[in-house]
Formats: C-alpha cells, sequence, structure tokens
C-alpha cells in the first residue's frame, strides 16, 4: 500500500495530535515490534499491580544481565507511578492513543525521564511517547516534588511550590481558604537560612509562604494537589519555585510589552500577567503546534487578558512588527538535568552539545536583534555548566559592552547562597539554584540589563560545526 494513498483512510473524526500519529506510525513498513525489554518490565509491573505482590516476587535481578535490566526499569517505574500517572491524566496519553498499552506507556514514561533518557525502539509505542517528550519534561519541571539520580539510591525530597494565580483570587482569600481545609499557616521567616530550616522540618499539614515570592506557597514534600478545585479552576497554579524566579526577576513593569519567547506551556506567561496586573501585552509564542495549543488552553483558563499568543520562528519573522518590546523571557527547552540530576551524563554527550550550540544562539539572536529590550532573562532547567554559564561566556564574547550583567544576588537582597562559579566570565552574578541547599529544582538564570550607549554587534546565525 502506498503511502501517499494510505493516510486517506484515516478515521475523519480523529482528533488533530492523535492524527499525526496515526498517519506517521500506522504505515505498516513503520509498525516494528518493541523491544522485548520493555515488555517484559511493563508484563511486570502489571502483574505487581494487579496481584499485590513485589517485583522482587517476580524478577530475580541475578540471574541474567537482561533480567537485571529489566527489574531496574520496572522497579523505576513502580516507585515514579504518582507521577506516571499525573502525566498521562494531563495529556490524556491512553485517552488520545486507545492502542496504547497503559503498563507499556508507564514503562515508556519511566525509562524516558528516570532511565536512560532516551527509547531505544523505533516502534509505534515508543514514537508516540516520543511526540509528547517536551510536554512531558516541561510538565514534569512545573510539578515535580522529587529530585531522582538513577545513579544514587538517596532520593532529595523537595517542598510542593504553588503559585497564586493572583488574577483570579487574592493571596489573603487563598489563605483563608487553606486554612479552612486544615492546613496549618507557618509564620513568615526573617531570612532565608530561617525559612530553609522551615522547609525542612515542614509537617504533615503545613504550610508557609516563600521568603522572596509572595504570592508562592510551599507544602510538605509528596502533598497531592493536581485534583484539588483549586488547581483544576486556574486558582493557583503548582509551579517549581525555580521556574517562578525568571519571572520574577525579569520584573516586567505594569503597561510594558514583553516577549515569552518559548512559552509553553504557559505558566511563566501567566506569572509574568500576574505580575504587571494583566496590564500591558505580553507575546507568548512557541513554535511547535501542540505546545501551543496547551499554551493557549492554560491562558484561557486561568483568566489572562493581556497575552497575544504566536506561533513563530523568530529567526525568520520582520522584528519591525515588534519593537515595543522592553522586556523578555528566554526559556528555551534543554536537557531538564535540574530534574534529573547529572545521571549518564556521559551518554547525553551529543545531546547536551546539541543544546549548547542551539541555546547560544538563541540567546545572542535575542539579545542582538530587537533594537529597544531593555532587560532580558535567560533560564534554564539544567545542572550542566554547558547550557548555563559556557553560554553566558559565549555571548559575552560576542556582545562586548553592549549589556550588561545584573547581579541576582543583590536584587534577591543578598539572601540567596548559591550563585554561579568565578572560575566562569560570569561570575557570581548568575544564579546557579542548587537542589540540595535551596530545596528547589536546579536552575541557571541570568539577568541582562541593556546598555544603550553602546551600540549591539549585529546577529550573524553561525554554522554549527560537525562532531567528530
Amino acid at each position: 500500500m502506498a503511502y501517499q494513498n494510505y493516510h486517506k483512510n484515516v478515521p475523519p473524526n480523529i482528533i488533530p495530535q492523535k492524527r499525526l500519529i496515526y498517519e506517521k506510525y500506522n504505515h505498516p513498513k513503520l509498525i516494528k515490534p518493541l523491544s522485548l525489554e520493555y515488555i517484559k518490565a511493563a508484563k511486570a509491573i502489571s502483574i505487581v499491580d494487579k496481584e499485590n505482590v513485589t517485583i522482587q516476587d517476580i524478577l530475580d535481578p541475578s540471574k541474567s544481565r537482561f533480567v537485571s535490566d529489566v527489574y531496574n526499569l520496572a522497579s523505576l517505574a513502580i516507585q515514579r507511578s504518582s507521577e506516571i500517572n499525573f502525566l498521562l491524566f494531563k495529556f490524556e496519553i491512553l485517552t488520545n492513543n486507545e492502542f496504547l498499552d497503559p503498563w507499556i506507556a508507564r514503562v515508556l514514561i519511566a525509562e524516558l525521564l528516570w532511565g536512560k533518557q532516551y527509547l531505544k525502539s523505533n516502534a509505534k509505542e515508543a514514537e508516540t511517547i516520543k511526540y509528547y517528550e517536551e510536554n512531558l519534561r516541561e510538565a514534569y519541571a512545573e510539578v515535580t516534588s522529587v529530585i531522582y539520580n538513577p545513579l544514587d539510591n538517596n532520593k532529595l525530597k523537595l517542598p510542593i511550590y504553588v503559585r497564586i494565580n493572583t488574577l483570579t483570587i487574592s493571596i489573603e482569600d487563598t489563605l483563608r481558604a487553606f486554612c479552612k481545609e486544615g492546613w496549618n499557616l507557618l509564620p513568615r521567616c526573617n531570612s532565608y537560612l530561617d525559612y530553609l530550616n522551615t522547609l525542612t522540618n515542614l509537617c504533615k499539614n503545613d504550610f508557609v509562604r516563600d521568603y522572596h515570592i509572595s504570592e508562592l506557597l510551599a507544602f510538605p514534600p509528596g502533598t497531592i494537589l493536581y485534583n484539588h478545585p483549586g488547581y483544576i479552576k486556574g486558582k493557583f497554579l503548582l509551579q517549581d519555585k525555580g521556574s517562578c524566579l525568571s519571572s520574577f526577576l525579569l520584573n516586567p513593569k505594569r503597561n510594558s510589552f514583553v516577549l515569552d519567547l518559548c512559552a509553553a506551556p504557559g505558566i511563566k506567561s501567566n506569572h509574568l500577567a500576574n505580575i504587571m496586573g494583566n496590564s500591558g501585552l505580553i507575546y507568548s509564542n512557541d513554535i511547535h503546534s501542540a505546545r501551543h495549543d496547551a499554551l493557549c488552553n492554560l491562558l484561557q483558563l486561568t483568566d489572562v487578558k493581556n497575552v497575544k499568543t504566536l506561533q513563530h520562528d523568530f529567526l525568520n519573522i520582520n522584528i519591525s512588527h515588534y519593537e515595543n518590546i522592553k522586556y523578555i523571557l528566554v526559556d528555551p527547552t534543554c536537557t531538564y538535568s535540574g530534574i534529573f540530576f547529572e545521571a549518564n551524563k556521559s551518554s547525553q554527550k551529543g545531546r547536551i552539545q546539541h543544546f549548547q550550540y542551539l541555546l547560544s544562539m538563541i540567546l545572542r539572536y535575542t539579545l542582538q536583534t530587537f533594537p529597544n529590550v531593555k532587560r532580558v532573562v535567560y533560564t534554564t532547567c539544567s545542572v550542566y555548566a554547558e547550557e548555563g554559564e559556557i553560554v553566558i561566556d559565549d555571548v559575552l564574547d560576542e556582545i562586548g559592552n553592549s549589556y550588561y550583567l545584573l547581579d541576582i544576588k543583590e536584587m534577591l537582597w543578598n539572601e540567596w547562597e548559591s550563585v554561579s562559579s568565578v572560575e566562569y566570565a560570569c561570575g557570581d552574578k548568575c544564579l546557579r539554584i542548587v537542589p540540595e541547599f535551596d530545596l528547589c529544582q536546579g536552575y541557571f538564570i541570568a539577568v541582562f540589563e541593556r546598555n544603550f550607549d553602546v551600540q549591539v554587534p549585529p546577529f550573524v546565525k553561525r554554522f554549527k560545526k560537525k562532531q567528530r
């Protein structure tokens, strides 16, 4: 059957996202068997769930290397079951892909996010999960409560952070609502170190307002809030503090013009709208259609009125249409190692180098192209210098004195300890969030301020050198 005729047999009422998968992966020539390791791991976790036994009762990892790999993957899927269930629910993966076995889906997501971080298969089940990869990583970056290193059995349990959507409800009303539900609001802390100590000792029903961001609340690790009416109705969002800090530090003035360059799923755009009180105009852009749809849905749910959504490749647009932009948030796709730690860094060398080149180009383009921009915040959910300090040093070499870095520690009233290393040119002006100390996800943040007395060099796209 020729492929050009095959797509005509796709059911006419299939939703666009499912249509893409249907057309691309259901062609007979593309249907390949799934890896046996994934099949065995899926069968194992289904037995654990249905027969109320442990994984140790089913698999003996000492039997062979293959059984050991199956055991480790199944154990990982079981350990991460709550997060996987949330992701399956959020993106309706099983609903939109009825052919996908739920246990296979759980194993594939576990492998993609916490295991090898890639899928060694091009079977249609694996390709379907790969289709959701960026959405899965973005969503998990916003709501996860645990950072896990597959090379270490120890886990760092992080608080659950809730950012109040002040466009729909006040901070005071939210605090009262949680207290009426039985939560115990702790007093605000006098110093950042006191705050960190409070986070470490949160009891089951305690919660506390963040030390830096007044609309941010912290709950005990493992608190389940994604099924809370307030979350479902958009009264609050689940957003890690490391994620909140970028919008907080951009701090756009009311009635200003802002660009959220890589905006999906829209949580930071919502935060910017909160900061601006729904005034001015925010251009929220994402080039990918599925992510753009998710962006639009979240902004509509959360009563954002000052956002214009875009679906552009900004490397190929008419900048004259956006000369009024004063503030830009640059939060591009990265390795998300700020969630997953430095596991398997050697196996991700090529992937990290790819992101280093891409992130450097995006940041240079942003700084060198928009003529009237005043402040740019660059952030990545990464612990790798290749996606943080090295990118900043590369860009600083090219832009000269046309921009300078603000000292983020000073912007946080000197109530922060984790900064970038002085071994880099960006010195200690950037924020390097350390999960073990700061009790939030590992982010890197740099704040650029424009020096209008110096002309900005023109942007020149550099071609990526092939790796030998």
